[in-house]
């Protein structure tokens, strides 16, 4: 539990990190102060009109300035709606499937119109100048959003008034990354829940912004099944914005993890990414987002979807199906150890960690046993085309190898789960929670064996 004197160095941390990117900004876009700040002693600590530099910002950080900083400062030619307006069209540009889509649905003057309205929130213009600058890469993620967003709440039909909360939403769902110190991939968790928090106290402070927004960009992590963050909340628990903004990331990083067959989202250029190739992905997750919009995405793809080859040919057939066939022998006794540890659990049902590996489990075993992911015709069929060389099956081939990759990443989601349960300290107050341990802990140590 937070003490009042732990939350408020955690508020000068935040603020130490963004006073950071302001002075880094500072190098090339004057930043400075647009009215006197005093701290709470109603003592001047800064005139209006200094610059945003680095003693500026050892100053407020010793006189310990505990407002919104950002409301006493600008940013000279921030990035304003046209600048927006024109980054999402270059965006677009460099994503050809995309364009394809925009143009059909005859997006511009929705787009226009929204970007003139990001041009009335000044926190959002510093905000997202920042982000600009000082992260690129999670910049062009934040467009990217936005325009599915827009995409995704045309083809509802959503009010003028949602629309712009989703859009807005997805514009912004990165900024809280900006009063973060930067961090490694290992150390990724722990902060990737904080700047959801950060991003939804920024925005609920902004009295003009509707609700949805800040709301959205709190939950636009969360899943319906419960395994999302920050707060692991279900399907009833979550609004429509949030959930569309949701599946807005998870499409862009769906195409990032296709677009050289691995996870790493930050290196991975998405350029010739075609939408199409994402179904299996969006078909295995069909239940962790809300099924009215994942419908309406798999609809809109397959409606608006430009001519879909295969990559597989005669001569890498045998290697990919081999592949695949290497994949499902290792997912298989996975799949089995996994459900004889959940089997055998005697802790606390109630536990949060617990029901979202559960539900997560649960929903996983639909979806294989549904799909004949794990069965032996799906290994009879591949052989087949694998000897028989079926290329009428080759882009079938293609979207199944995509399945068991969707599926591997959700065991090791799952496995990571059930780490942290039996780590759990919490969770181990009788003696029912303690016996089912030493099974996990060797079920742990045999999945090991199969990756």
């Amino acid at each position: 539990m937070n003490t009042p004197q732990s939350t408020k160095n955690i508020d000068l941390k935040m603020l130490e990190e963004y006073l950071t990117r302001l002075v880094n900004v500072n190098e090339t876009k004057k930043v400075f102060v647009t009215k006197d700040i005093f701290n709470e002693d109603s003592s001047l600590i800064a005139n209006k009109g200094i610059e945003v530099n680095e003693a500026f910002r050892n100053h407020i950080i010793k006189s310990s300035f505990s407002s919104d900083i950002e409301k006493h400062l600008s940013i000279d030619n921030e990035l304003d709606g046209i600048e927006l307006f024109k980054r999402i069209q270059d965006y677009l540009s460099d994503h050809p499937s995309y364009l394809h889509i925009h143009t059909l649905l005859n997006l511009d003057s929705h787009l226009r119109f929204l970007c003139n309205s990001y041009q009335q929130f000044p926190i959002l213009r510093q905000k997202i100048t920042v982000l600009a600058l000082q992260l690129p890469i999670h910049f062009n993620r934040s467009l990217g959003a936005a325009w599915f967003s827009l995409l995704i709440s045309c083809q509802r039909q959503l009010s003028e008034e949602e629309i712009q909360s989703a859009f807005l939403a997805g514009l912004c769902m990165e900024i809280g990354l900006l009063h973060l110190p930067p961090f490694n991939d290992s150390e990724a968790p722990k902060w990737t829940q904080s700047h959801a928090i950060i991003g939804w106290k920024i925005l609920k402070g902004i009295s003009e912004l509707h609700n949805d927004v800040s709301l959205a960009v709190l939950e636009h992590h969360e899943r319906c099944d419960g395994s999302g963050f920050p707060k692991a909340s279900i399907e009833n628990e979550l609004g429509l914005i949030g959930q569309i903004v949701g599946m807005s990331c998870f499409i862009i990083d769906q195409q990032h993890i296709q677009g050289n067959g691995n996870t790493n989202i930050k290196s991975v250029d998405t350029k010739s990414a075609n939408l199409h190739n994402i179904i299996p992905a969006l078909q295995v997750n069909a239940t962790v987002h809300r099924y009215d919009i994942y419908e309406t995405v798999i609809t809109l793809i397959r409606k608006t979807s430009q001519e879909n080859v295969s990559f597989l040919s005669n001569d890498n057939i045998e290697s990919m199906i081999n592949g695949i066939l290497d994949k499902t022998k290792q997912l298989i006794p996975w799949v089995d150890t996994l459900d004889l540890m959940l089997a055998t659990y005697t802790g606390s049902h109630q536990n949060k960690t617990f029901r979202s590996i559960k539900q997560s489990y649960t929903r996983l075993l639909s979806t294989i046993h549904g799909a004949g992911l794990l069965d032996s015709t799906a290994s009879q069929w591949l052989n087949d085309v694998k000897n028989k060389k079926l290329t009428c099956d080759f882009k079938e081939v293609e979207n199944f190898d995509q399945f068991i990759n969707e599926l591997q990443r959700h065991l090791i989601f799952i496995t990571s789960q059930c780490k942290h349960l039996l780590a759990d300290k919490k969770n181990a107050t009788d003696n029912d929670t303690l016996s089912y341990k030493k099974s996990w802990g060797q079920g742990l140590k045999k999945i090991e064996t199969f990756r």
